[in-house]
């Protein structure tokens, strides 16, 4: 009644409670009248079983990152006089969609830097993690907007936030990134963060006197009344 090696099926990780499994757990030489139960298995409780055909339905929400797989133990037995009975393991295999979107690490409120501070000189390192798998969990990062000059880097493999080019913070002093992570799945997810990058100031101006400014020489030890 039912086959005698293990059955091996597959199902989406995002499918719907009461979906149809196709099982085929009744043979078509089987006897007319048998019921079909599970006797148990990892899914028992995702499971069930339709008694009169076999045919197993989706009683649970699935989730690939948790649970890759199930194993049932299914029992056909035979109404009659010899009551005959058969069991068989089917396993379900999770096949993981891209359910995930892609999520930063916690960031400070804003980044302090001097404006002396050299070209190629890393930032941070804002990265993301992706729960999903496979090339669902590949992830590139981008600049989306605010880089002003293009005066900073995002490299897109690592995270790696640098510094591209001289800073100078009597041109701009407030800098707000918007980047963003996508990953590689099909239709792709991404996520953004805003990033404010405020420059410092460091003592690279020397003063210089007004064309204006009226100078007048100053005796050593003046008395009060001297002209």
């Amino acid at each position: 009644a039912l086959p005698s090696t293990s059955s091996l099926l597959s199902i989406h990780s995002h499918a719907g409670h009461g979906l149809r499994v196709d099982c085929r757990c009744a043979s078509r030489k089987a006897p007319r009248f048998l019921s079909y139960k599970i006797l148990g298995g990892t899914g028992s409780s995702v499971f069930r079983i339709e008694p009169t055909n076999g045919t197993l339905f989706l009683q649970a929400s699935l989730d690939y990152e948790s649970i890759q797989s199930y194993d049932l133990l299914v029992e056909a037995r035979s109404s009659g006089a010899n009551n005959l009975s058969t069991t068989a393991q089917v396993r379900i295999d999770v096949i993981d969609v891209n359910d995930n979107h892609p999520v930063f690490k916690t960031l400070p409120d804003s980044y302090l830097l001097l404006e002396s501070i050299l070209p190629e000189t890393t930032v941070d390192f804002i990265t993301a993690t992706d729960r999903d798998s496979g090339l669902n969990k590949q992830l590139k990062y981008s600049i989306d907007f605010g880089n002003v000059d293009n005066v900073f880097r995002y490299v897109e493999q690592t995270g790696e936030l640098a510094v591209a080019k001289p800073l100078d913070l009597e041109k701009k002093a407030f800098y707000q990134l918007r980047l963003r992570v996508t990953d590689g799945g099909s239709p792709a997810l991404f996520s953004v963060v805003d990033v404010a990058i405020l420059l410092q100031d460091v003592n690279d101006n020397a003063p210089i006197f007004s064309s204006n400014t009226n100078l007048s020489p100053s005796i050593e030890n003046a008395q009060a009344g001297v002209e």
